[in-house]
Protein backbone atom coordinates (compact mmCIF):
# COMPACT_ATOMS: atom_id res chain seq x y z
CA UNK A 1 0.00 0.00 0.00
CA UNK A 2 2.82 2.36 0.80
CA UNK A 3 4.21 1.74 -2.38
CA UNK A 4 1.57 2.62 -4.35
CA UNK A 5 0.38 5.76 -2.47
CA UNK A 6 4.31 7.42 -2.80
CA UNK A 7 3.55 6.22 -6.57
CA UNK A 8 0.46 7.91 -7.08
CA UNK A 9 1.93 10.78 -5.17
CA UNK A 10 5.16 11.23 -7.41
CA UNK A 11 2.95 10.79 -10.31
CA UNK A 12 0.56 13.74 -9.69
CA UNK A 13 3.69 15.78 -9.45
CA UNK A 14 5.06 15.61 -12.78
CA UNK A 15 4.27 18.53 -14.53
CA UNK A 16 2.05 17.81 -17.70
CA UNK A 17 1.14 19.80 -20.88
CA UNK A 18 -1.98 19.89 -22.88
CA UNK A 19 -0.59 21.87 -25.81
CA UNK A 20 0.34 19.96 -28.35
CA UNK A 21 4.18 18.91 -28.89
CA UNK A 22 4.79 19.83 -32.58
CA UNK A 23 8.68 18.64 -33.05
CA UNK A 24 8.79 18.00 -36.49
CA UNK A 25 9.09 20.69 -39.19
CA UNK A 26 9.17 20.41 -43.22
CA UNK A 27 12.53 22.81 -45.25
CA UNK A 28 10.92 25.97 -45.27
CA UNK A 29 8.87 26.62 -41.95
CA UNK A 30 9.83 29.79 -40.41
CA UNK A 31 7.18 29.57 -37.77
CA UNK A 32 8.97 30.78 -34.78
CA UNK A 33 8.31 27.14 -33.35
CA UNK A 34 10.59 25.29 -35.74
CA UNK A 35 13.51 27.43 -35.34
CA UNK A 36 16.30 25.26 -34.38
CA UNK A 37 14.39 22.29 -35.24
CA UNK A 38 15.54 19.34 -37.53
CA UNK A 39 14.19 20.09 -41.13
CA UNK A 40 13.98 17.16 -43.96
CA UNK A 41 16.68 18.20 -46.30
CA UNK A 42 15.18 18.33 -50.18
CA UNK A 43 17.21 15.63 -51.53
CA UNK A 44 16.21 13.32 -48.76
CA UNK A 45 14.88 9.70 -49.59
CA UNK A 46 11.73 10.32 -47.56
CA UNK A 47 10.73 13.53 -49.81
CA UNK A 48 8.50 11.87 -52.32
CA UNK A 49 6.49 11.43 -48.95
CA UNK A 50 5.79 14.89 -48.39
CA UNK A 51 6.18 16.77 -51.66
CA UNK A 52 2.37 17.95 -51.89
CA UNK A 53 -0.07 18.73 -48.67
CA UNK A 54 -2.26 15.72 -49.88
CA UNK A 55 0.35 13.34 -49.48
CA UNK A 56 2.25 14.57 -46.36
CA UNK A 57 -1.61 14.60 -44.90
CA UNK A 58 -1.75 10.48 -45.62
CA UNK A 59 1.86 9.96 -44.08
CA UNK A 60 2.02 12.66 -41.42
CA UNK A 61 -0.84 14.21 -40.78
CA UNK A 62 0.09 16.08 -37.60
CA UNK A 63 2.96 17.78 -39.53
CA UNK A 64 2.21 21.38 -41.78
CA UNK A 65 3.11 21.49 -45.46
CA UNK A 66 5.06 24.48 -46.40
CA UNK A 67 5.63 25.03 -50.13
CA UNK A 68 9.75 24.17 -51.14
CA UNK A 69 12.08 27.17 -51.17
CA UNK A 70 12.50 28.14 -54.61
CA UNK A 71 16.03 28.55 -55.14
CA UNK A 72 17.80 31.20 -57.38
CA UNK A 73 18.46 30.34 -60.94
CA UNK A 74 21.88 32.26 -61.01
CA UNK A 75 24.59 33.28 -59.33
CA UNK A 76 23.62 36.86 -59.95
CA UNK A 77 19.71 36.40 -59.20
CA UNK A 78 21.38 34.90 -55.59
CA UNK A 79 23.53 37.94 -55.03
CA UNK A 80 20.57 39.84 -55.84
CA UNK A 81 18.33 38.52 -53.64
CA UNK A 82 21.05 38.13 -50.55
CA UNK A 83 21.20 41.76 -50.65
CA UNK A 84 17.62 42.54 -50.88
CA UNK A 85 16.95 40.80 -47.81
CA UNK A 86 19.76 43.34 -46.21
Amino acid sequence: QTASTSFIASMLSIPMSTKPARAACLSGDIRPDCIGVYKLPIDAAESPYVETPEKLKLYAPDLQWVPPVEYPKSYADALAQLKSQR
